[in-house]
């Protein structure tokens, strides 16, 4: 496909109109990155991800109705600007870390930025991103440090600069010299373009140029940023990305899946897609090609209409915290076609969210065989093998996922827990640090539960509980021991996840009154797990009493909130 990367989007859709398959699939892809990076810079990722992957959809359903090339580009415009009104057309301000920014807060890396800049740099990108301040001030700024809007661009340069060299944020379009013709760049990320021609035409001109395309998407999490006014000293926040996304592998509160090997603490998976791909722009394109193949027209657009709205539904059911489902719609479409990238790993990620960790090792390691070095299947593969109890699985699978993408905070954390269990206490601190650096929210240092802190608290957890539990819990010794014993876990089928927070001693009665009267021997609570829930919940008593919850249901049959456990 090479030789098609120096022709036009006109010339491609004429090769396609008569029946070049191959070029079908090229014009695919540079839509797929031109859309991205309109609905990413507008509206920030992952908040483009919905009207995205509608516009692709629609644009694979209609493309053979357009007839003349010289249509196409306004065509496939007005789709994209139709979804992005509906999801509220421009953000204009907020948080949206990403794989670009190492998962890091754009606002947080700005402010260590603008020490590396001149402080005109920094008063022309903050005035010229505030769209309150009046464009003729910014215009007689910029002609002080060297004409409009030129020196915009070159500020906003020198900023990419700073960020890819000092705090290692994976920029690709850093020219040494900008491109004068790239001079209204800063004025669209601003929304400051006059009216909508002015930035149709400006839109449909990016369409020509993919490294303008690329630009604009890698710093859309930055441009967002500054116009909420991130480089002020009191940085404005309209919107936030952290009320939005999943934190990988960490869910303590979700509901335990089936079995006992979905006992402990919950873990998620971070969704990073957009518009059926693993990332626009450098990453997997399997679907976005589908959307052209065949040409003419016999183009196949059912077939990958099909492909984008079962995966839309799938995504849609994991982030509403429907996995089953989400697994029924994946799965489906991998009965159609078994090495989609995209329906293998939301089975995975679904997997892990029902607790159900041999499903999901399964589908990451199908993932893998097809695409070998995806640091986030790897890290996927790692945590289910850890939840599975095979330590030098979890081991390699993390190992090789940092060493592709070191700013990966989930996989360091995951090195921190084999390495724990593996009693090398130094090094498992730290990748801790290493994953607190990263991703501090996420995977933050876990504050220390002495004895006497966990007496008071495990006291106040078991007066909150009902009447019959507290009774009930009153015959049961509990103690607390640093981790769980591994070969302990293994002797359940499927093994229990080492990141348990509490086991029951003891085989439960069949007889499910039998089992209320005849509770376990003793109850085990284990330090180092206990500290990272109680660290990431905030709340130490809370997540003592999920625990006492949890593991009564477990031992009595029960689902956590069964009515019989409230009385």
């Amino acid at each position: 496909m090479s030789e098609l990367a120096g022709q036009t989007i006109q010339q491609l859709f004429k090769q396609w109109r008569s029946g070049d398959a191959e070029a079908g699939q090229a014009m695919a892809s540079r839509f797929s990155d031109w859309y991205y990076a309109i609905a990413a810079s507008r509206l920030g990722d992952p908040p483009c991800r919905q009207p995205l992957e509608t516009a692709c959809r629609r644009f694979a359903e209609g493309v053979s109705t357009v007839t003349e090339a010289r249509l196409l580009p306004g065509w496939s415009h007005d789709i994209i600007v139709e979804e992005l009104k509906t999801a509220g057309e421009r953000a204009w301000g907020g948080d949206f870390p990403n794989n670009i920014t190492g998962k890091k807060k754009p606002s947080d890396l700005l402010a260590k930025a603008v020490d590396k800049l001149t402080p005109a740099q920094v008063t022309l990108l903050d005035r010229a991103y505030d769209r309150k301040v009046p464009l003729d001030d910014v215009k007689a700024l910029a002609n002080e440090a060297g004409g409009y809007p030129i020196a915009v661009l070159q500020a906003r340069y020198a900023l990419k600069r700073v960020l890819r060299s000092q705090y290692n944020v994976q920029f690709t379009e850093v020219p040494d010299q900008p491109n004068l013709d790239w001079g209204p760049l800063p004025l669209y990320e601003c929304g400051r373009m006059d009216g909508t021609n002015e930035e149709k035409s400006f839109e449909t001109w990016m369409l020509s140029d993919l490294s303008l395309c690329k630009d604009i998407a890698e710093f859309s999490s930055f441009a967002i940023a500054l116009r909420g006014g991130a480089l002020k000293a009191k940085p404005k926040a309209t919107a936030s990305s952290e009320a939005i996304t999943i934190p990988p592998h960490h869910h303590p509160n979700h509901p335990p899946g089936p079995g006992p090997g979905a006992r402990g603490p919950q873990q998620g998976r971070a969704h990073r897609r957009c518009c059926g791909g693993r990332g626009h722009l450098g990453g997997d394109r399997r679907d976005d090609e589908r959307l052209m193949r065949g040409g003419g027209e016999g183009v196949r657009a059912d077939a990958a209409t099909v492909t984008a709205m079962r995966l839309a539904e799938a995504r849609a059911a994991l982030d509403d915290g429907d996995p089953q489902t989400a697994i029924v719609e994946a799965e489906e479409l991998l009965d159609v076609d078994p090495e989609n990238l995209d329906a293998l790993f939301l089975v995975g990620d679904a997997s892990l969210e029902l607790g159900d960790a041999l499903g999901a090792r399964a589908a990451y390691e199908r993932y893998l065989e097809l695409c070998p070095e995806d640091p986030g299947a790897l890290s996927g593969l790692a945590v289910a093998c850890f939840d599975l109890t095979d330590l030098d699985g979890s081991l390699s699978a993390a190992r090789q996922a940092v060493a592709l993408e070191p700013q990966l905070a989930e996989a360091w954390h995951q090195l921190a827990l084999i390495l724990e269990l593996r009693g090398e206490a130094k090094e498992a601190r730290q990748n801790q640090r290493r994953a607190a650096e990263l991703e501090p929210d996420t995977f933050p240092i876990p504050a220390p539960v002495p004895q006497a802190a966990f007496t008071q608290a495990l006291n106040r957890a078991q007066a909150s509980l009902p009447k019959r539990l507290r009774a009930w819990y009153a015959q049961v010794p509990m103690e607390l021991f640093p981790l769980p014993d591994l070969d302990e876990l293994r002797r359940s089928s499927p093994p229990i996840s080492p990141s348990v927070v509490a086991l029951s001693q003891g085989a439960p009665p069949e007889d499910p009154v039998a089992a209320w009267e005849r509770p376990p021997s003793a109850l085990r609570f284990f330090q180092k797990n206990l500290e990272r829930e109680a660290t990431f919940s905030g709340d130490l008593v809370a997540t003592l009493r999920d625990a006492l919850i949890r593991e009564a249901a477990e031992w009595l049959g029960l689902s956590p909130d069964d009515a019989q456990l409230d009385r």
